[in-house]
């Protein structure tokens, strides 16, 4: 019956019947077959139907490729999830550079701006202490 959910078959053969009622029977293994075993009772779909060992194979078939599938998915979500963790540290990385670039930036700034208090003093002392003969040029 698994056979043929999985197979997605709607009729079942005579030897799926046998092996079926064989399982379902285990007390007694070597009960007689009911009225499947005459062969006015089976449907010509049933007698043209694949051997088991074809059935069996298409079968494993499914599953490798399932199988395969599911390996697929977990090795490309395995590849997502480091590159998303690389992604993180770069971003990471990148925060603490612009913290440091704001942080110099800050410094520069308050150095220019105390060089610029210190050329307006220093301007504003020129002027005061101008000598008579000595003119001073103002670039």
């Amino acid at each position: 019956m698994l056979t043929a959910f999985v197979e997605e078959t709607h009729e079942i053969d005579k030897p799926l019947v046998n092996e079926a009622l064989k399982e379902l029977s285990f007390e007694e293994p070597d009960l007689p077959s009911p009225a499947f075993e005459h062969e006015e009772t089976v449907s010509p779909t049933v007698q043209g139907a694949p051997p088991l060992d074809d059935r069996l194979a298409r079968i494993e078939k499914k599953y490798a490729k399932l199988n395969a599938d599911r390996s697929e998915k977990e090795a490309i979500l395995e590849r997502l999830s480091s590159q998303g963790s690389i992604l993180e540290y770069l971003i990471n990385q990148q925060q603490n550079q612009f913290g440091q670039l704001d942080d110099q930036l800050k410094k520069i700034s308050a150095q220019i701006d105390r060089l610029r208090q210190t050329l307006l003093v220093d301007g504003k002392r020129g002027k005061d202490k101008e000598t008579p003969g000595v003119k001073i040029r103002k670039l």
